[in-house]
């Protein structure tokens, strides 16, 4: 019982040290500063969210942003190139972009379930997949990369020979 209280006292006296020394007016306001309760609603399916795809693609949380950042880009320049060339956008077109994200993404998830596979194991697979991997991530990377270079020169007017 005294263990319990005395555990009680120092966690006591460990909070009013926090809140007196680093300008908390309370142990609510210190609280309220380590979480915001009011974005819980948006970091917590935000955390689960980076790490489910994370885990299921092998990419980092950055470099998925990069990668979902990129493919906005292009989906947004492609948008802006064709209505400069009077191409009507249809649903077509929005679902082929689409699909080839689901591809891409799919294809980067068998590869990871087989990295994950063989981590502990044959070392040999382990590199293979993981070569595969970064090899198939390089390679979407440079085929949007170019695919916005081509939308940019269609919206600046220049030719694709000087950008790319």
């Amino acid at each position: 019982m005294n263990f319990i209280k005395n555990m009680k006292a120092l966690l006591f006296s460990f909070t009013n040290y926090i809140t007196i020394n680093f300008g908390y007016s309370n142990s609510l306001d210190f609280m309220n500063s380590l979480i915001h309760f009011n974005l819980l609603q948006l970091t917590i399916p935000a955390a689960i969210t980076t790490t489910t795809f994370s885990y299921l693609f092998g990419i980092s949380f950055f470099s998925g942003i990069m990668i979902i950042l990129m493919l906005v880009v292009e989906l947004i320049s492609g948008i802006l190139a064709s209505k400069l060339k009077d191409i009507t956008i249809t649903s077509r077109k929005m679902s082929r972009f689409g699909l080839k994200v689901i591809v891409w993404f799919t294809f980067l998830a068998f590869l990871n379930s087989f990295i994950l596979q063989y981590k502990l194991g044959d070392q040999l697979m382990y590199s293979i997949f993981y070569y595969l991997q970064k090899l198939i991530i390089t390679y979407i990377t440079v085929e949007y990369l170019i695919s916005i270079l081509e939308n940019m020169a269609v919206i600046t007017g220049k030719s694709n020979n000087k950008i790319i």
